[in-house]
């Protein structure tokens, strides 16, 4: 990785961290002072128009790659991987995108405490509470963590086609998003608030990793 890359790599990192967190400013302000109605109602009509039995497998698949389990699943084997390569800092980060990422959701749905939508109207388990989504904040910042190491190393070893990671994950990341509006367990609001969140300590986790040494090649 060239030296010059670095710093834009670190402004273009606390660019994306700001932006993120205006945003999830923006929509914690709304929903505290009652003003996200019109967006949560549209949403909400808009899943229900479009459900049909495929819907519901294809997106009971997406939001099954939210749950703890999957991704302790995912993440699990890869940094045993990385560990036998040894990228013992990648190990590190990609630990924080998933356990911090966790803790930092719990604390912000404790301090909103939203309701999730009334009880008769879920079509899926859920509990806790809604705000910020953490099925949209944790695929987004630990699969994305996973993509952003990967591309990192990649880069640093000059191996091509690691990008060719970026759609899938940023497809599995909307489609996890729009499945728990979809199954009724969580406002429109509620997971871009996820995203928002996600966003934030995505690109925390990298600006982190940016700053250890040494490179692990």
């Amino acid at each position: 990785m060239a030296v010059t890359s670095v710093p834009l790599m670190v402004l273009g990192g606390v660019g994306a961290t700001l932006g993120a967190m205006a945003a999830f400013a923006k929509l914690s302000e709304e929903i505290l002072e009652g003003e996200s109605l019109a967006l949560d109602t549209a949403g909400v009509a808009l899943a229900r128009r479009l459900r049909s039995p495929l819907a519901d497998r294809v997106l009971a698949a997406a939001t099954a790659t939210g749950e703890p389990w999957a991704l302790c699943g995912v993440c699990a084997p890869v940094g045993l991987a990385w560990l036998r390569q040894g990228r013992k800092t990648d190990v590190l980060v990609l630990g924080l995108a998933l356990a911090g990422g966790g803790a930092v959701n719990q604390v912000l749905k404790r301090f909103f405490h939203r309701d999730r939508p009334a009880l008769q109207l879920r079509r899926a388990h859920a509990s806790g509470y809604s705000f910020p989504s953490g099925h949209a904040m944790m695929t987004l910042s630990t699969y994305g963590t996973l993509v952003a190491l990967t591309l990192r190393h990649a880069v640093l070893t000059q191996q091509p086609g690691a990008a060719l990671s970026l759609p899938p994950v940023a497809l599995l990341c909307l489609a996890v998003g729009w499945s728990r509006v979809y199954f009724e367990v969580h406002y429109p609001t509620d997971v871009l608030g996820g995203w928002a969140a996600g966003t934030a300590w995505l690109t925390t986790c990298a600006l982190a990793r940016t700053g250890m040494e040494p490179e692990e090649r």
